[in-house]
């Protein structure tokens, strides 16, 4: 392993795989997974490499790295990519493996016997070859199907984690199947949409709940079928849901079903569902041993409600009851500090997120800090104000590109106006400092250590985010695919969708407050940018979000002694380096965490109204 392995295989050509018995260690596999084939390809490579055998071995090797890759369902034109067990080291990849080395494997596709391994040669070199071979898509998709129906099978003596991973692989695989069908616009289409029929008819009483539901998604996003059939089964499938007592499960599949009531023209029903849908939060909110926790889910209630049947009565008592839990969860919260210097331990971080589903572990991540407090920022520069040079000195602040964007006065100037100025600006620079603090110490070795053990999907990230209060509805795919690409260390990506939506988000939430967020000018209706939102309508923010994190978001957004993240975005003044700057890291954590944890105000804030209860629920996830 190593950061780079371009031409990792130099010279290698179908006669090289040819001197060693790859078909029959394949065979040989009791699991017929391309995980397990990659233990008996390295074996052989070390046997063939001590013996001398140096092409031989590295054609084993080179086996080995298509063994390894992974699968990544939602990048489908290259869902391949190599390994990376530790930060910082990855396996050889796709684009690792020159032409000519692809030319062979292409030649081994029609050759292998294996499905589950063809369909892995014929994918990589469809989705890898610089011209892509159509003739390859049709094997690729046959193996895949062939694959999934052995995967499916029952193993006598399985593990309940076993049978898991067994599903989590026949899902993979049929999907990726309807993904090139649906690509290619094959004729093998209905040949996939029947082993999708042939999963819910023979298994959908066995197979993990979790599978069921995906499958059913990517059938309802990608294939025409039996309408009223399909709503049975994600009947069928809600009751077990219930009967199992997975409640986000359960959600998943009264959605599922819901839409299907919508298509088939029965919309009162797709909203009686829907209802249902939003009732199963209160059995989360019972199952929470905190106050705070239940709100948590109250609010998730409330939100699914509105989507739906905005005008229901049930939505005040919800409201009532999110209050009376709120009220009672005051007295749980308590103030959290942490050290902005070099008293952090990132193995500490890490070991936060380790071991934990990805649902529970993208929590921990998103609470592994509170907000910064402002209070702190203030005591910590008047302390330096006793520092008569500080005192005394003005500062100029410089862009990237040399120019002077800001000047600040002294913080003891006569002027008082001058005074706050140069105290605040000096507050922002601080927490700047602080952010750099917080991501090396807290965020990377959490996010890193996530990545090392989970391979998430932006589905996965939509089934954690849906029905959050803080996310307006209509937006949930922006703010899902924002946080699933900084999740994946894409944060140029991240910013790009992340910035503009925080902005709409404020406006959302104060206007849903009864706060005029429009200015009117000679007959002319302009919504509010983010910089006359925290000037004008500063007070609206504080009882929204609490004065710790208004603090944090203006600096991160908008001043100018802080990231002014939103204006150098907004104006086109960042250079490639700055979208992986400790600070658009940080606003992409800040994000995590409203989003997973709403609205709620830091116990130091003490001009606050919890608008949405939250402290740390343990909740089950789907």
């Amino acid at each position: 392993m190593s950061a780079s392995h371009r031409d990792a295989f130099p010279g290698l050509a179908k006669t090289h795989f040819d001197q060693f018995p790859w078909s029959q260690l394949i065979a040989a596999s009791p699991r017929k997974e391309c995980q397990a084939y990659q233990d008996a390809f390295r074996d052989k490579a070390r046997e063939l490499a001590e013996a001398g055998h140096t092409e031989a071995a590295s054609a084993a090797r080179a086996m080995q790295a298509v063994a390894l890759l992974r699968l990544n369902l939602d990048k489908p034109r290259q869902p391949f990519s190599g390994l990376s067990p530790i930060p910082g080291t990855k396996f050889p990849g796709p684009e690792d493996f020159g032409e000519p080395l692809l030319a062979a494997f292409a030649d081994l596709a029609n050759e292998a016997a294996d499905p589950e391994f063809k369909a892995r040669l014929a994918d990589l070199c469809w989705s890898t070859q610089q011209k892509r071979n159509f003739a390859l898509v049709a094997p690729a998709i046959e193996a895949y199907l062939a694959s999934a129906a052995s995967l499916c099978q029952a193993i006598p003596g399985e593990t309940e984690m076993q049978l898991c991973q067994r599903w989590d692989a026949t899902a993979l695989r049929l999907r990726r199947a309807l993904q090139l069908a649906k690509m290619t616009r094959h004729k093998l289409l209905d040949t996939v949409k029947a082993a999708f029929d042939q999963v819910f008819s023979v298994h959908s009483a066995t197979a993990p709940l979790l599978e069921l539901g995906s499958l059913l998604a990517s059938y309802q996003n990608e294939i025409e079928g039996d309408t009223a059939a399909l709503i049975q089964i994600a009947a069928k499938c809600a009751n077990r849901a219930e009967t199992e007592q997975q409640w986000g499960q359960l959600r998943h599949f009264l959605r599922l079903k819901a839409n299907w009531e919508k298509k088939a023209g029965q919309p009162d029903q797709a909203v009686k569902s829907e209802e249902a849908r939003a009732e199963t939060y209160l059995h989360d909110a019972t199952a929470n041993p905190t106050f705070m926790g239940k709100a948590h889910w109250v609010a998730k209630a409330i939100t699914a409600y509105r989507d739906v049947s905005p005008k229901s009565p049930r939505i005040e008592a919800l409201k009532r009851l999110m209050a009376e839990y709120q009220r009672q969860g005051m007295a749980e919260m308590q103030t959290i500090t942490y050290p902005v210097g070099n008293g952090t331990d990132p193995a500490q971080a890490a070991k936060h997120v380790s071991g934990k589903a990805f649902a529970e572990a993208i929590w921990r991540l998103a609470g592994v800090l509170p907000p910064m407090e402002e209070k702190r920022f203030h005591e910590a520069v008047l302390m330096r104000c006793k520092d008569p040079f500080f005192a005394l000195v003005s500062q100029n602040l410089i862009d990237w590109d040399g120019r002077l964007i800001a000047k600040r006065g002294s913080p003891v100037d006569d002027d008082p106006k001058v005074r706050e100025h140069a105290i605040r600006a000096e507050m922002f620079r601080m927490a700047v400092e602080a952010e750099k603090v917080v991501v090396s110490g807290y965020v990377e070795p959490a996010r890193l250590q996530l990545l090392s053990e989970h391979n998430p999907t932006l589905q996965d990230f939509y089934r954690v985010l849906v029905d959050s209060p803080f996310i307006p509805p209509g937006r949930e795919y922006f703010f899902a695919r924002g946080l699933y690409e900084g999740l994946n260390g894409d944060f140029l990506v991240a910013a790009h969708l992340l910035i503009p939506q925080f902005e709409h988000a404020l406006r959302f939430h104060l206007e849903e407050r009864g706060v005029d967020v429009t200015t009117f000018d000679q007959g002319v209706q302009e919504l509010m940018d983010i910089n006359t939102l925290f000037g004008i309508r500063r007070e609206n923010l504080l009882q929204l979000l609490g004065e710790d994190q208004v603090f944090e978001l203006e600096g991160l957004l908008i001043r100018r002694y802080g990231s002014n993240l939103r204006n150098f975005l907004a104006h086109g003044l960042f250079w490639p380096p700055q979208f992986f700057d400790t600070s658009v890291i940080y606003l992409w954590w800040v994000t995590l965490r409203l989003s997973a944890y709403h609205l709620f105000p830091h116990p130091s804030s003490t001009k606050s109204t919890p608008s949405a209860g939250t402290v740390k629920p343990e909740p089950k996830f789907k």
